[in-house]
């Protein structure tokens, strides 16, 4: 329904951020949900360069509101126009008055049922039909190893070829330690001046990588980020930065 669409959520609690996440994921099929705890996680996402198409979040973080992250990201032409719902047990027209002031699209009352998140998404979320969502992919620039995990027990190392905020091509070996198909769920976790950097993907391409023929076993694997908590989108971000620099080294669009 909104393949082409990233979600943001904020909330402080790790259980709702899975409920909301499984929500959108599972049975809206979003393109790929970031997770933040709070307003200054959330902000500096959005205001480092993460794409973002909604944001669902609740009022109160640890310490902070979602007034301070409206606060942050409304005067901004990245953040200004995002559509943010928030979830709230408050539905006095006093709160309801403030928080449409500070920037809220729409609200949903907690507790809700996931068709309530399905209405409040159907009436601000744009959709585009079959249009792509345009993020620049990077060309590494050094032989950095990334770790796919398949499945409970399936494992393989691989090299970075390039990668955007939505996901990365990796070269590696044919997956022979059990069956794979596109579309299949895999762990990735890739290394940054030896630090990991993990999400969620999704395989989305398989080829042979041209510059090993006539070796078939080596492969290239493209993977579409789903799911990604916001410490690691930081470090993702941070790390393209890094390979902007180099303009020749853009090889394209997703």
């Amino acid at each position: 329904m909104f393949e082409n669409l990233i979600a943001m959520v904020v909330d402080k609690s790790p259980a709702m951020e899975k409920i909301l996440s499984s929500i959108l994921l599972d049975q809206l099929s979003f393109n790929q949900v970031i997770s933040a705890h709070s307003a200054t996680d959330a902000a500096r996402l959005i205001n480092s360069g993460a794409k973002v198409d909604i944001i669902v979040s609740s009022w109160e973080f640890a310490d902070s509101t979602a007034e301070d992250l409206l606060k942050q990201i409304r005067p901004k032409q990245r953040g200004q126009y995002i559509p943010f719902i928030l979830m709230t047990k408050d539905t006095s027209e006093t709160f309801l008055v403030k928080a449409f002031k500070a920037g809220v699209t729409e609200y949903i009352e907690k507790p809700f049922k996931p068709e309530d998140l399905t209405r409040a998404i159907m009436a601000v979320a744009v959709t585009k039909g079959s249009e792509r969502r345009q993020a620049v992919r990077y060309k590494a620039k050094e032989r950095n190893k990334v770790v796919i995990s398949i499945g409970k027990t399936a494992s393989y190392s691989g090299t970075l070829i390039d990668l955007s905020t939505g996901g990365m091509m990796v070269k590696t070996s044919q997956f022979l330690q059990n069956p794979v198909n596109i579309y299949d769920s895999a762990h990735i976790t890739f290394y940054v001046n030896q630090k990991p950097v993990e999400m969620k993907a999704e395989i989305r391409r398989m080829e042979p990588d041209i510059n090993s023929l006539p070796d078939k076993t080596i492969i290239r694997v493209a993977f579409m980020f789903t799911n990604v908590d916001s410490g690691n989108m930081q470090r993702l971000l941070d790390f393209i930065e890094t390979l902007k620099a180099d303009i020749p080294d853009v090889v394209g669009m997703e």
